[in-house]
């Protein structure tokens, strides 16, 4: 009996303290106990970095690794110049495709350094326009580098297309400059169109008109640059055609070796001026019938435009209308002849003032608007704004020029032009320090009044025996110094002014240093 009441209870105790625990543990399940914020966050323990071994050094290439690299690299540069090539001459032949097929079914071509000829005359015929057209780059590139400006690297090819027939080119040009073309008064026998960078002719003698070519002349015929030109210049009007190629080619190549942007606005003054400097004919049949042989020839054209416009026209002040003009066109009677007048005479008289106003117009960003109070602006900043005796010089020069023209010497035409219209002679022109010296600006008589009454207001200010308290009051040390060098100074005297004495040529040499200072100055 004893013993069974022990195992009872002891059953029943643990069975009683396994229910309590069970009513503990789901009373505290139940009951929200609150806990504090700071209690939860732990302390982040940061991980390590992860160590990455070093890569073992590399050895050196050994001389012939380094041949064998250097091989491989020029290898891989060739081959890309060679996809790049073949690239560009892919893109050239699609376009010279799509030339030929808006050209016409007779359409042929060859190409040169700069220029790809599209034509429909014969073999001979454009070999005489090829030779105009080479002979007025390089003629352009001479001008560019004596007057010192900048020449960029061509960046596409120059177009020239020939046409045979004058409906052929009428017919392209209205296609190209649509109403332009259509609204002139007088049609153009030739342009340049900056849009396409193309140059378009005609033959306007007619050698190439008939198919029968060969009844009506020998072009065809001939073999050299020489005969071809002698035939074709016999012809009518092949002055004016041969001008007319060499007008327009000068104007291409100023635009695409960087004289003048293509995508802006540029002074037309000085576009057509620039281009009527290479129309007058020069040079022998040998090479084509043009090509300068110093420096650009007499206008005679140009000079009787002129002429009829000083007797017939009424202009206020024609200089500077002709600067304001945004086109230049035969309907406007002072455009071509007084474009021609400027830009001749400032080349011959101040070529240097030309050439910094070109190079300022061109270091401009590309204007999309160029008003006429900026182009005269411009134009009076280097030249002056005395536009009435800018005429009057222009009217004393071009009749210089006829006179000249008609057989007498430059002096004596210049004299005698200056006496038609009573304008005093020139001083003539000085060299080296005394022209540098001569261009800087001049005080007027007031100032100079006013200087001198200072310098002898200063000098009666002054005490009596000033100059000889300075030289007494100087230290023994600087007289001995100061009587020394005045020594030297007398015995090398001569030396002096032999090194002071300058030949012609670094005269010439310093007067030619003008852009460098004009750049700094800047």
């Amino acid at each position: 009996m004893p013993t069974k009441t022990t195992t009872n209870f002891s059953v029943s105790n643990r069975i009683a303290r396994y229910i309590a625990r069970v009513a503990t543990l789901t009373f505290f399940a139940c009951v929200a106990v609150p806990q504090d914020a700071d209690a939860q966050k732990l302390p982040v323990i940061p991980t390590p970095p992860t160590v990455v071994a070093p890569e073992p050094p590399t050895r050196p290439f050994t001389p012939i690794e380094k041949a064998y690299q250097r091989a491989i690299q020029e290898e891989l540069k060739r081959r890309e110049a060679e996809q790049r090539k073949q690239q560009e001459v892919k893109t050239l032949e699609s376009e010279l495709e799509k030339l030929l097929e808006e050209f016409g079914p007779n359409a042929r071509y060859f190409c040169t350094n700069y220029f790809i000829y599209i034509y429909d005359v014969s073999d001979a015929y454009a070999k005489w326009c090829s030779a105009l057209v080479e002979n007025a780059a390089n003629a352009y590139v001479t001008f560019a580098r004596r007057l010192k400006l900048p020449i960029q690297p061509i960046e596409e090819p120059m177009i020239v297309v020939i046409f045979s027939r004058k409906e052929d080119y009428e017919a392209y040009a209205r296609k190209v400059a649509g109403s332009e073309f259509d609204a002139a008064k007088n049609k153009p026998v030739g342009f340049y169109s900056t849009s396409s960078n193309r140059s378009v002719f005609y033959d306007m003698t007619g050698v190439e008109k008939s198919k029968t070519i060969d009844e009506k002349s020998n072009v065809t015929r001939k073999t050299t640059l020489e005969e071809v030109a002698a035939e074709i210049l016999k012809r009518d009007h092949a002055e004016e055609n041969l001008s007319v190629i060499v007008h327009e080619t000068a104007r291409q190549i100023s635009y695409n070796l960087g004289l003048f942007a293509r995508d802006g606005e540029n002074p037309k003054w000085a576009i057509e001026g620039l281009a009527m400097l290479f129309e007058p004919p020069c040079g022998p049949t040998k090479f084509g019938g043009w090509k300068p042989d110093k420096d650009f020839p007499i206008n005679k054209r140009r000079i009787l435009e002129f002429k009829a416009y000083e007797q017939n026209s009424a202009d206020a002040r024609p200089v500077r209308r002709c600067v304001e003009l945004e086109r230049i066109l035969d309907d406007e009677p002072c455009a071509y002849p007084l474009s021609w007048a400027i830009f001749y005479y400032l080349y011959k008289h101040y070529p240097k003032e030309l050439a910094y106003y070109l190079y300022y117009c061109r270091m401009q960003e590309p204007r999309m608007a160029y008003s006429d109070t900026a182009r005269v602006m411009e134009f009076e900043y280097f030249f002056g704004d005395d536009w009435d005796g800018m005429y009057l010089q222009l009217k004393v020069y071009v009749e210089s020029l006829l006179l000249q023209a008609n057989g007498l010497s430059e002096e004596e035409a210049d004299k005698l032009a200056r006496k038609k219209y009573n304008v005093p002679e020139e001083e003539p022109k000085q060299k080296g320090k005394d022209a540098k010296q001569k261009r800087t600006p001049k005080k007027t008589d007031a100032a100079n009044t006013n200087d001198s009454a200072k310098r002898d207001a200063a000098k009666e200010t002054k005490p009596d025996g000033a100059e000889a308290l300075k030289e007494t009051e100087k230290p023994e040390a600087n007289q001995k110094q100061e009587t020394k060098s005045s020594a030297t100074a007398t015995k090398s005297k001569p030396d002096v002014k032999k090194s002071e004495t300058k030949t012609d040529k670094q005269v010439d040499a310093e007067d030619d240093d003008w852009l460098n200072s004009w750049n700094k100055e800047e």
